[in-house]
């Protein structure tokens, strides 16, 4: 059966058929011709649902004479791709992962398809279906829907139907006449809602309905509206929400109210509850925390059978164990409601400690906690109002009698108990659906930029007017970023695909003018080859092994001779991370393999690193290896080795003959008997920091299963990376993962945080480039991510105890402080509302802003924004 749509198309069809008929037959010699169908289909995303390893997506379309074929693609929309269209016209797409077509023979007007994807994503992952439908005279349609897969089948935000419920009033209430009536909405939709319409049917004399359309991106929407009962209107009122999602699919929520009269002569009081909520508990024996603009949060509901409520209200006393004794003071809060309202009334209050005068609470002196009595109360519309009150703070309802006169009380009765501890830092959510890889502190244009993987986009943080401003675009998932040696410019590196952005920042004002990307350096694609030698029917022959890397940039930095130093992300389809160096002036890489392990194998073999191309050639009997001139690709050249000499030749030869290329034609590529191929690959996470001076950048391996974590360093002035053993050495001993690394001002003491924070050195300057270990903390907490060193930390802070100093993110909220010259011992504890998940950096104190007592600034990513931490000198415990 045809939809509404359908018919109405169909018929529009009819009516241009009968027009075409009579137009024949009012002249004799005209003959009926063809009849022309110019309006295209309709189609729809009707449905997708994930099952194991299959996406089924539901597909619609309609034609008021046929449809012919319907295609349904699912897209990757961080990767573009340009498609010509049969006319010449080019459209810019998403990468196309998969495709299904449909034909129909016949008069079909009305079709469902069921399209079955094989996909594997094995994380949350946005896709982009495009389903087009064209009929009989080829008229296109096309739709698009964005949605989130989230691989398996586990979760997902496929095409679903939003929720919606309506919490005010209660369905089944009585409420009154003449009286306007609260109605609350909730709604959620993971693909984000378009439009929410509230309408009201029944008794009233016309329906009344109100629409909330969201013109920024929503998942949740908790709304209260209020529509006006006029008087007389009684009996059965019907209340309907509707929500409607990015994809045009609606939901719906109905209750009946009953419309009476008011009661005359009044007397019992309101019923009246309340829910107490904000902060956050992170230890049993601890109040909850929160920040000192976080807001407690006071949910008031209050309704009244018989007439209706006027003045909804909550008293606070609010008590602070200070130094000098304990400081009270009470707060009152009201809200009035003319005119009435019947049914269910739910107010919100919010109390925030900055709000709160500075004898009471002052946040510069944190940690502190405040402690409150509350009393939530609600007086109703008759000539002598009734009060009602509550000093329930978990929702029980009550009708507690009031105490007269402003505050008001629960008589006799002291308020519902609850406390908070309130703590440092201020956080700003990141905009919704962002996913913040990396950051980075440009203190010329006083901006934190963070890497935003979700929407290939830097996001900048202006750090004096604490908010986000506009989005600088980038390549496809942006995760490790960096200020390149200029200060004026960000690298950016797009583990999506397989290059690095480089964005101009723009004037060195704030606020800042950034420009956008500049340019964008391809990273190509690198292999280790393994060669033997082998028998075959008693001839001596090559075998050649290719092992594959990933070449998808992850943690980035510039070192001071201006090459690019990177990591790769470990990826399956990719195979394990590795570390690189890349040198944009000639645009040209080399990945290094110092760190990997010796393992000699028993036989002639030989592993060739940094080459363009390695294959046995005339049945193996010969080895070709090609490279380039450093910086000049064209100029390809090929060595050629053989078995002529047992001794001297074969794998042997090779390797001459490649020395021989590096001394003459300027190859890189290296020749190694030894390397232990595996342990090459980096399996997780590689965190990337640079020293103050870019002298030296260090590399740590995150959690990588089944062996400690690794830390590399590469020195600038050689172009050296660090030997495997000492790093061997340095980890496992200290830790089994890195989660945080940083660097000082010259190199000479960087800090790792891991299961415990561990220090370490490049070797005596001058001499080899190696890593040594130079103390341990055991004693900090045994997660957390992130660490930075004080901004003026380098070889001469030791003797200075305001600056030789750690900070390290702990999974129990804190940030923990540790003097880096006696390395167990700890300065201090810094206690934050949410734990750091990702980067800790670090400035100095911005002038003009921030008080005198403010030594440093930290900034950390938590799961719920950018947290600002004001370091104060009374944080850090002086040496005893």
């Amino acid at each position: 059966m045809l939809s509404a749509r359908g018919w109405a198309r169909l018929m529009a069809g009819a009516m241009s058929l009968a027009v075409l008929g009579i137009v024949g037959c009012e002249e004799e010699d005209a003959a009926f011709g063809p009849f022309v169908d110019d309006v295209p289909p309709t189609v729809s995303i009707v449905d997708v649902q994930e099952v194991e390893s299959f996406t089924d997506i539901t597909v619609r379309a309609e034609d008021f004479i046929a449809v012919t074929v319907v295609i349904t693609e699912i897209r990757d929309p961080n990767r573009l791709v340009a498609e010509i269209t049969p006319a010449g016209d080019t459209l810019v797409l998403g990468f196309l992962l998969g495709v299904d077509t449909t034909r129909f023979s016949g008069r079909n007007t009305d079709v469902t398809v069921i399209s079955k994807f094989q996909t594997f994503f094995t994380q949350p992952t946005i896709i982009t279906i495009r389903a087009k439908a064209i009929d009989a005279q080829l008229n296109e349609a096309v739709t698009e829907a964005t949605i989130i897969l989230a691989g398996g089948g586990t979760t997902g935000g496929g095409l679903g139907f939003p929720v919606v419920s309506i919490f005010s009033p209660l369905s089944g209430q009585t409420v009154r006449d003449n009286t306007l009536i609260r109605v609350g909405v909730l709604a959620s939709d993971a693909t984000g809602l378009a439009q929410l319409n509230v309408l009201l049917t029944g008794v009233v004399t016309q329906p009344q309905a109100d629409t909330i359309r969201f013109a920024v991106f929503r998942t949740d929407v908790d709304t209260l509206l209020d529509f006006f009962i006029p008087s007389g209107n009684l009996g059965t009122l019907t209340i309907t929400a509707e929500a409607i999602n990015l994809n045009s699919i609606s939901a719906f929520a109905s209750i009946s109210v009953t419309v009476a009269q008011v009661v005359t002569g009044d007397t019992i009081p309101p019923v009246v509850s309340m829910v107490v909520s904000g902060g956050v508990q992170r230890r049993l024996a601890e109040a909850a925390r929160m920040e000192a603009d976080d807001s407690l949060i006071v949910d008031v509901v209050a309704s009244d059978n018989e007439s209706a409520v006027t003045r909804i209200g909550v008293t606070f006393v609010i008590k602070n164990a200070t130094i000098g004794g304990d400081v009270f003071d009470t707060i009152f809060q009201d809200s009035i409601l003319s005119p009435a309202i019947s049914g269910t009334v739910p107010v919100r209050f919010v109390l925030v400690p900055d709000s709160l005068p500075l004898a009471l609470f002052d946040s510069n002196v944190l940690p502190d906690t405040l402690f409150f009595e509350i009393t939530a109360w609600a007086f109703d519309a008759p000539a002598t109002p009734n009060c009602g009150a509550t000093i329930d703070i978990f929702g029980g309802p009550n009708s507690l009698q009031c105490t007269s006169g402003d505050p008001i009380l629960a008589l006799g009765l002291p308020g519902g108990f609850t406390d908070r501890l309130i703590v440092a830092g201020r956080t700003v959510a990141f905009p919704q659906g962002s996913v913040i890889a990396d950051a980075a502190v440009d203190t010329i244009r006083e901006l934190l930029l963070l890497s935003d993987l979700q929407f290939g986009a830097i996001r900048p943080f202006d750090l004096r007017a604490e908010q986000f401003i506009d989005i600088v675009p980038v390549g496809s998932e942006p995760w490790g970023i960096f200020l390149d040696n200029s200060e004026d410019g960000l690298l950016a590196g797009n583990s999506g695909g397989t290059n690095i952005s480089l964005v101009d920042l723009g004037p060195r004002t704030n606020p800042a003018a950034i420009v956008g990307e500049v340019d964008r350096f391809q990273t190509q694609d690198l292999q280790i080859f393994q060669v033997f030698e082998a028998v075959d029917v008693n001839i001596r022959v090559f075998i050649s092994n290719a092992f594959d890397f990933s070449d998808r940039p992850q943690f980035v930095a510039e070192a001071a001779n201006g090459l690019i130093l990177f990591s790769t992300k470990p990826a399956v389809q990719d195979g394990p991370g590795t570390i690189r160096e890349y040198d944009p002036a000639i645009r040209e890489l080399r990945f290094f393999t110092a760190y990997a392990e010796r393992r000699f194998t028993g036989r002639r073999e030989i592993q060739i690193v940094n080459a363009d191309s390695v294959f046995p050639v005339n049945g193996g009997a010969v080895l070709k290896v090609c490279d380039h001139e450093r910086g000049n690709k064209p100029n390809v050249s090929c060595i050629f080795a053989d078995f002529s000499d047992f001794l001297v030749f074969g794998v042997n030869d090779a390797a001459t003959l490649v020395a021989g290329k590096v001394a003459s034609d300027g190859w890189d590529t290296e020749i190694h008997s030894d390397l232990f191929i595996p342990s090459v690959g980096l399996q997780d996470t590689t965190f990337v920091t640079a020293s103050g001076d870019r002298e030296f950048v260090a590399f740590g391996e995150g959690d990588t299963p089944g062996q400690p974590g690794r830390i590399i360093m590469y020195e600038s002035a050689t172009q050296t990376i660090t030997n495997s053993l000492m790093v061997s050495d340095l980890t496992g001993n200290a830790a089994q993962q890195v989660f945080g690394l940083a660097l000082d001002n010259d190199g000479r003491l960087g800090v790792g945080r891991g299961q415990v924070a561990f220090f370490f050195g490049p070797d005596t300057p001058g001499g080899p480039n190696v890593l040594r270990l130079l103390g341990i903390n055991n004693d900090i907490q045994s997660t957390g991510t992130g660490a930075a060193l004080h901004p003026d930390h380098d070889q001469f802070s030791l003797g200075n105890p305001d600056e030789r100093l750690a900070f390290l993110g702990s999974g129990d909220a804190r940030l923990e402080i540790i003097d880096t010259r006696f390395f167990s011992f700890k300065r201090g504890d810094i206690l934050i509302r949410d734990p750091i998940v990702g980067p800790l950096k670090i400035t100095r104190r911005l002038a003009g802003l921030d008080p005198a007592n403010v030594v440093v600034r930290l900034y950390g990513i938590t799961a719920n924004g950018v947290v600002v931490i004001p370091v104060r000198d009374v944080d850090i415990d002086p040496i005893p």
